[in-house]
Order: structure tokens, then C-alpha cells, then sequence
């Protein structure tokens, strides 16, 4: 009885911390935007008349499966968080490729932006 509760235990724990981590940090409030957003690649700069409003970290929680770890996948779910805090415009500004030892997900940082004219 009490190994059951071990797995048990162990499993609720292992499986509680799985997902997409997001760590999100705004430096203004906006309404939704409901256009398409731009996406400025790694080293690419950014065009005038932008400014940025957030920041944001993506990376792996925990046995995060893999569909969702790929880069095509975080840039998607920044693309959401984006149009949800106002921005019309992200910028790459660090990729951490996924590795064995560390960590199966890419460990990306973005930038959020809206345009002078939004």
C-alpha cells in the first residue's frame, strides 16, 4: 500500500510541472491587437518606428512534450501572447537550441513591440 502511494506521489509530482513555460514582463498595458504579427528574425533589426512594451522567456517546464518545445511551436505561442498584451511586432533576441543533458526544448527570449503609430 504505502509503495502505491510512493508512485503515486511520485507521478502527480513529475507530471504537475509538465508544460510550456512562459515568463512574461510588460512595460505598458495595451488592448488586444488583432493584426497580423511581424516577426523580426535573430540579429535582424528592428524596423523604425517601434517601441518596445515586454519581454518575454520560453522554455521547458518539465517533461514538456516535444510538439510543443519545437522553436516553430514557442514562436506560434508568442505570436498569441503578443496579440493578447498589444503587440504588433516580436523580435528575437536569444535562441538556446535543446540538449541532452539540459533540457529537450529550445529556451527562447523575445521582445514585444507596437508600432509609434498603434
Amino acid at each position: 500500500m504505502k509503495r502505491r502511494i510512493l508512485i503515486l506521489v511520485t507521478l502527480l509530482l513529475l507530471f504537475s510541472g509538465c508544460g510550456l513555460k512562459r515568463t512574461i514582463s510588460m512595460y505598458e498595458t495595451r488592448q488586444p491587437y488583432y493584426g497580423e504579427i511581424t516577426v523580426v528574425s535573430l540579429g535582424q533589426p528592428i524596423p523604425s518606428g517601434y517601441k518596445m512594451i515586454g519581454t518575454g522567456s520560453y522554455g521547458e517546464k518539465g517533461l514538456t512534450r516535444t510538439d510543443d518545445c519545437t522553436l516553430e511551436a514557442i514562436i506560434n505561442q508568442a505570436r498569441t501572447d503578443a496579440k493578447e498584451k498589444g503587440a504588433s511586432l516580436i523580435s528575437i533576441m536569444k535562441i538556446k537550441e535543446p540538449s541532452i543533458l539540459l533540457s529537450t526544448c529550445y529556451q527562447v527570449t523575445i521582445s514585444f513591440y507596437i508600432s509609434d503609430n498603434q
